[in-house]
């Protein structure tokens, strides 16, 4: 007779074990919940003399079979190509940046469909767009939005179109601040979830500004580098906590400016920044953002020159769109050939291989 303090298990496999359970616990996250589900499902069985650590290394190996398949068939099922979607966009300019490319590289590629809708005001902060919301409901009148070429509410935005996808993000200048993202995202979600129960939210993760742009001025408390890491820290944890996925455009932009082989040009020796004379502008070679400009001064109707190291250029919008494409549509960039007309084959070749390997580093 074994020593009474020896347990006795069954070594037969258990008969039922939920699959769906398992796929619902992180197992890839917490590996360790494979050891609590080892013992968890050896079911005790006093009649058969069999030593402890059998059972438990056959269920060990049993689970860790099954967690390799589920996250092998998952990840093969995420890899599929998508053929059509249907994507609002929640956001502002930069979801415009994102946008102005995207219907085209769709399209030129040819391999799927899409309409998109893009609910956007200038600046807007995920507070705002909250706010515009309670406005509308309060006043119907109060359309903020606009769509096929008609003024519309938030809630009827979402209820335009049968929406696959639905991003949301947070306006730039407060990007890398975490506290300015909640009460609101939730509250945008589950208006999302009210009027678009079919929609998927995703979350935009944006980008840093110029290195030259203001914000990272001599004495400042932050640097690009911080703008970056924070505002990617800020929509991780967002994407988290809505269990959302993140379209990486921001990181698609850091990585393009930091490893292309043209280094990027913030001054130009030979432009006379003060003294001006329009239309000429400094040499930007590298450049993702929009740089320098001529604008007209809205009270004296003079022509001034002024700095976007905000909104992407037409590199950006290409990089943005093609990382949109590719992550959403699951769609491989290799044989895309469309690119602007401004964008060499070359750069435009670059900016693609950028893109995927940016996806392909977020899946």
């Amino acid at each position: 007779m074994p020593a009474p303090s020896a347990r006795r298990f069954s070594v037969n496999p258990p008969k039922k074990v939920s699959l769906l359970y398992l796929c619902s616990l992180d197992l890839q996250r917490n590996p360790a919940m494979i050891n609590v589900l080892a013992f968890a499902v050896m079911p005790l069985n006093p009649a058969l003399n069999v030593p402890y650590p059998q059972p438990q290394a056959y269920c060990m190996n049993t689970l860790r079979n099954i967690v390799f398949l589920i996250s092998f068939l998952a990840a093969a099922a995420f890899c599929q190509p998508v053929s059509e979607l249907k994507v609002l966009a929640i956001g502002n300019s930069f979801s415009r940046n994102a946008f102005l490319y995207l219907q085209d590289i769709i399209d030129a590629h040819g391999k799927a469909k899409a309409t998109l809708g893009n609910a956007t005001i200038g600046g807007c902060s995920l507070e705002r767009h909250w706010n515009e919301h309670l406005k509308s409901q309060q006043n119907p009148e109060h359309k903020p939005y606009s769509y096929k070429g008609k003024k519309i509410a938030l809630q009827d935005f979402l209820a335009a179109e049968k929406w696959d996808v639905v991003t949301l993000q947070q306006n730039s200048a407060n990007s890398f601040k975490p506290e300015t993202f909640q009460p609101w995202a939730d509250h945008l979600a589950a208006l999302i979830r009210q009027h678009a129960p079919q929609a998927k939210i995703h979350i935009h993760r944006t980008w840093a500004y110029r290195p030259d742009h203001r914000l990272f001025r001599p004495g400042s408390k932050i640097t690009p580098e911080d703008m970056h890491k924070q505002s990617g820290e800020a929509y991780r944890q967002l994407a988290e906590h809505l269990q959302a996925p993140l379209i990486p455009a921001g990181d698609a932009m850091w990585l393009a400016y930091h490893t292309q082989a043209v280094k990027p040009v913030l001054h130009d020796p030979d432009f006379d920044y003060k003294n001006p004379t329009y239309p000429q502008l400094p040499k930007e070679d590298g450049a993702l953002h929009v740089g320098y400009t001529w604008r007209k001064n809205a009270k004296t109707g003079a022509r001034e020159l002024k700095l976007d190291g905000i909104h992407a250029n037409k590199r950006g919008c290409y990089l943005l769109g093609c990382v949109w494409y590719a992550f959403l549509f699951q769609q491989d960039l290799a044989d895309l050939k469309y690119a602007p007309a401004e964008i060499t084959p070359e750069d435009a070749q670059f900016l693609r291989d950028v893109a995927q390997k940016t996806v392909q580093a977020n899946r």
